[in-house]
C-alpha cells in the first residue's frame, strides 16, 4: 500500500481529524496487488468527486493512523518561509521549497519509505508561515518496485532515483487558508520524474562546472564516507544547490543503493534515526568538506566523468552493473562505490585519450579496496559486464595486471535457486 497525504497547520477541522492544527487535511490510497514485476495499482480518494468522504478510505486511513503519525514525525523543524498577503502568484509559486526522502520505522519495528515536499500556504494566525507538506509513504517492498515501475513507464530515465522524482508536477501550492481547507489530491497521480535524461544531463554538468575546484571536494568526502560508512556532508548555500548534489551523487552509485540513502535540505546533520541503523544518507551542511591530502580514487573518477563528457554513457554503465550484482545491506556501504569503476573499465580505453592508463589503475586501485557482494544478480546483465569488459578497446584490457580483478569476478557466486 502507498498514502499520498497532505500535512498542514490549519484553523478548521480536517476528514481525517476533527481537531484543529497539524492534521492529514487529504489522502488517497494506492493499493498494490500482485508481485514484483507484475503489480496492479489501484487508487481510492479521500473523498469522491462530491466533496464526502469515502468511508472505507477513511477507514483504511484510521487503521493505519500509526503508520502515518510516525511519518509525520519527521515532517517538523521547517520553517515555512513568511509570505505576505500581496505577494503575486508568480512569488508564491517561486518560494523555495523543501524536501527529504527518509525511512520510517513504526512502532511495531517495520520500515517504509517516505519522499515529501515541504512548503508554505502563506501567514496564519499571525504565524511567520504556515506549513503544508505533501508526502509519499510507501509501506512494503513491493509498492516500492510499483512505484518505481511507474516512474520509469511515465519519465524518460530508465533507472530514475528518488532525488529526480521531486521533478514531479503533481505537487500542490495552496494559498491561505480557503485553498488548504479545499485542496485535495483527487486530481493526482503517482509520482514520476518529468526531466529526460538529456535535459538531467544538461543540469549535471552545468552544476559540476559552476562547482569548479570544489567538485572534487565533495567527491572525496563522498567516496571517504561510503567507505568509513557514516552519512555524506554535502555543501551549498541553498537548498536547489544541495538537490543539484544530491541529484548527481545519487545517479554516480547503484539505484538500488540510492533507494536506501536518505536526504533533506532541512537536515543540518545526520537524521538520527537513519543514523542509528547505519543506512547512508545526505545532509546539508555550510561547512567546506575540503581534504588536501589522500583524495580518493573515485572522487578522481568521478571528476573525469564531466571532464569528458560521459555522464550519461556512464549512468548507463552504472544501472547495467547494479544489476549484475546481487546487492545486500549486510555489505559495507564502500560497495555503493565499485559500480563506477567497472562502468569505466567496460569503456574504451580512447575514451580517455591519453589518461586512459591512468584511469584503469585509478579503477582497479578502488575496485580492490572496495567491498564486493557475494552474488551475482541477473545472468544476462552479469555476461553483459563481461563482454564489455573482454573487448579489446576496453580499458580493462589496458591493465598491466588484471589477474586479481578477474579472480574477485570468477569467485562471486549464483544467486541460490528459489526452492
Amino acid at each position: 500500500m502507498i498514502f499520498e497525504f497532505t500535512y498542514t497547520e490549519c484553523t478548521s477541522p480536517g476528514p481525517f481529524k476533527k481537531e484543529t492544527g497539524f492534521k492529514v487535511k487529504s489522502a488517497r490510497l494506492y493499493k498494490v496487488s500482485g508481485e514484483v514485476g507484475s503489480t496492479e495499482v489501484k487508487a481510492f480518494d479521500g473523498e469522491g468527486d462530491s466533496g464526502v468522504v469515502d468511508q472505507d478510505t477513511l477507514g483504511e486511513i484510521v487503521a493505519n493512523s500509526s503508520k502515518i503519525e510516525a511519518a509525520t514525525t519527521h515532517l517538523g523543524g521547517y520553517n515555512a518561509p513568511p509570505i505576505g498577503p500581496f505577494s503575486s502568484p508568480e512569488e508564491f509559486a517561486a518560494i523555495t521549497k523543501g524536501f527529504i526522502y527518509t525511512l520510517v520505522r513504526f512502532p511495531e519495528g517495520k520500515w517504509a519509505w517516505l519522499l515529501a515536499r515541504l512548503s508554505t500556504s502563506g501567514p496564519a494566525n499571525g504565524r511567520p508561515g504556515n506549513p503544508f507538506h505533501q508526502g509519499i509513504l510507501v509501506l512494503d517492498k513491493i509498492s516500492k518496485a510499483a512505484l518505481i515501475q511507474h516512474a520509469v513507464d511515465n519519465s524518460g530515465l530508465e533507472d530514475p532515483r528518488p532525488i529526480d522524482l521531486l521533478t514531479w508536477n503533481g505537487w500542490l501550492n495552496p494559498r491561505g487558508d480557503v485553498q488548504v481547507d479545499s485542496s485535495n489530491l483527487r486530481s493526482s497521480d503517482l509520482p514520476h520524474p518529468v526531466i529526460s535524461a538529456e535535459d538531467m544531463s544538461v543540469e549535471h554538468s552545468r552544476h559540476i562546472t559552476n562547482q569548479g575546484e570544489a567538485a572534487l571536494d565533495v567527491f572525496s568526502a563522498t567516496a571517504r564516507s561510503f567507505m568509513r560508512g557514516m552519512p555524506v556532508p554535502v555543501p551549498g548555500v541553498d537548498s536547489e544547490e544541495f538537490r543539484s548534489w544530491v541529484s548527481v551523487l545519487s545517479h554516480l552509485i547503484p539505484s538500488s543503493v540510492s533507494w536506501f540513502c536518505g536526504f533533506g535540505s532541512t537536515w543540518r546533520g545526520p537524521a538520527p534515526t537513519l543514523q542509528e541503523v547505519g543506512l547512508p544518507q545526505f545532509y546539508w551542511t555550510n561547512e567546506s568538506v575540503q581534504e588536501d591530502q589522500n583524495v580518493e580514487a573515485w572522487a578522481y573518477l568521478a571528476s573525469k566523468v564531466f571532464e569528458y563528457d560521459l555522464d550519461l554513457l556512464v549512468y548507463d554503465c552504472i544501472n547495467q552493473v547494479d544489476k549484475a550484482f546481487n546487492w545486500t545491506r549486510e555489505e559495507h556501504m564502500s560497495y555503493a562505490l565499485m559500480p563506477l569503476a567497472l562502468s569505466l573499465l567496460g569503456l574504451p580505453a580512447e575514451d580517455f585519450g591519453d589518461e586512459g592508463p591512468d584511469i584503469a589503475e585509478e579503477c582497479a586501485s578502488l575496485l580492490l579496496r572496495t567491498q564486493w557482494p557475494r552474488y551475482r544478480g541477473d545472468s544476462r546483465a552479469f555476461e553483459e559486464l563481461w563482454e564489455s569488459l573482454e573487448m579489446p578497446e576496453s580499458l580493462f584490457n589496458s591493465l598491466g595486471d588484471r589477474t586479481q580483478l578477474e579472480r574477485k569476478l570468477d569467485l562471486l557466486m549464483p544467486l541460490p535457486k528459489v526452492q
